[in-house]
């Protein structure tokens, strides 16, 4: 299985370390690289993509305009110098978030959370399981860790510890969040029925 990708960022410099960091990893293959957010939504629709690399700041559109006004589109993961957009990215459901400049092993990392969620969450086979009424709004919660407010999916989730003023919340592939106050959820989430912060450790 390979996913298919497209690079929208206006620095060829850019583009190109994209495109090398694609070309090294076997489950992904670059449809089409190009430098602004327009030229995506003609190849949104003209072709299936998995996995769309979006930079932020573009001449003409901006890549948080762009996902604003989008109605389908893949699986994003952004690439950006600016910090500050992160909190306007994961609120637009990005998968993941890219600082520039972009290490191949931050990449890596960021690819194969998005190849674990493809398998989860968008192949045949995992819509095919998915509950009747289920959707993908529902799929995570979103924690504060520190400064930083993170993005979790319920079925990364392996399990978590109640400690005295935090919880750690242990995932697959990641280290574990801690974190303090309360944990936001929703109705049919693993931690919905949960009736106090002890219940979180028999989340499997």
């Amino acid at each position: 299985m390979k996913l298919k990708c497209i690079i929208a960022d206006d620095e060829p410099v850019a583009r190109r370390l994209l495109q090398e960091y694609i070309g090294d990893i076997d489950f992904l293959e670059l449809k089409a690289s190009v430098e602004n957010a327009l030229k995506v939504n003609s190849l949104l629709k003209s072709e299936p993509v998995d996995l769309l690399f979006l930079d932020i700041n573009m001449p003409k559109l901006s890549g948080i305009e762009f996902l604003r006004t989008a109605t389908s589109l893949p699986m994003v993961i952004m690439t950006t110098a600016y910090a500050e957009y992160a909190r306007d990215g994961f609120d637009l459901d990005v998968l993941d978030y890219l600082l520039k400049p972009i290490s191949f092993q931050r990449f890596l990392k960021a690819v194969e959370k998005a190849k674990h969620y493809y398998a989860t969450h968008q192949s045949p086979a995992a819509i095919a399981s998915r509950p009747s009424g289920a959707t993908e709004e529902n799929d995570h919660i979103f924690v504060k860790t520190g400064t930083i407010l993170k993005k979790i999916f319920y079925d990364d989730i392996l399990f978590a510890e109640a400690q005295e003023n935090y919880v750690a919340i242990h995932t697959t592939g990641e280290p574990c969040a801690e974190v303090t106050g309360a944990i936001p959820v929703f109705a049919g989430s693993p931690v919905a029925n949960s009736k106090s912060s002890a219940d979180l450790a028999k989340i499997v």
